[in-house]
């Protein structure tokens, strides 16, 4: 998960109009908020308080996120219907802070979840519960879906791919290094898919660009 900036928009929003979703998807990179793919076409526009629970939040730009369907189809309908099961709001909490991200490279392929607690009680509710959701997503944790495969495949491929920049960028002399940088800091950058696990390959590795 990434940290989002949305614009402050005082005014009300039509989550069905082109125009705004198009707008939410470029201010989360064309990431889906939850598992960090980007979905070229199945995309959807989610209510983050759910429209059921929140009538009043229906049409509310901060309320809208950008999720892939998949996620979506995941994402149980009572998320963030109280306090008990509200989870990490990307625009409002530090949740690169709070959570980090690890994958298995051998056969397992497992996403590890780990928190970054707080003295704040509520807050490390908050953690649990987004963890609970992340491993649904991530490992099909509680979930009949397989989804999570071809997730878990598409970010090992990614991080292999990343991890194979870094170890370039070690062998290289100074010549090279720099085309290997460039190439590293584009896929640290947040606009990339899976950044968060690649952050930690990158921490793991203990590369000094």
């Amino acid at each position: 998960m990434i940290n989002i900036q949305k614009k402050i928009v005082l005014t009300d929003y039509d989550d069905k109009d082109e125009s705004t979703r198009m707008q939410i998807r470029d201010e989360f990179f064309k990431k889906c908020y939850l598992c960090e793919g980007k979905p070229v076409q199945n995309y959807e526009i989610d209510h983050f308080y759910t429209q059921i629970f929140y009538p009043h939040l229906k049409n509310k730009y901060e309320n809208l996120f950008f999720i892939c369907s998949k996620c979506n189809k995941l994402r149980p309908k009572n998320i963030n219907s109280s306090s008990k099961n509200e989870v990490l709001n990307n625009c409002e909490d530090d949740v690169e802070s709070f959570i980090s991200l690890d994958i298995d490279l051998s056969e397992c392929k497992k996403a590890i979840i780990r928190a970054n607690y707080t003295d704040n009680e509520y807050q490390n509710k908050k953690i649990n519960n987004t963890i609970e959701l992340l491993e649904k997503i991530y490992n099909g944790k509680n979930t009949i879906s397989h989804s999570y495969k071809c997730l878990q495949d598409d970010i090992v491929t990614d991080v292999i791919s990343f991890q194979t920049q870094l170890e370039n960028y070690l062998k290289f002399n100074d010549e090279y290094r720099e085309v290997f940088k460039e190439i590293i800091l584009e896929e640290l950058d947040k606009i990339s898919e899976y950044s968060s696990f690649k952050k930690t390959i990158f921490h793991k590795m203990k590369i000094n660009l």
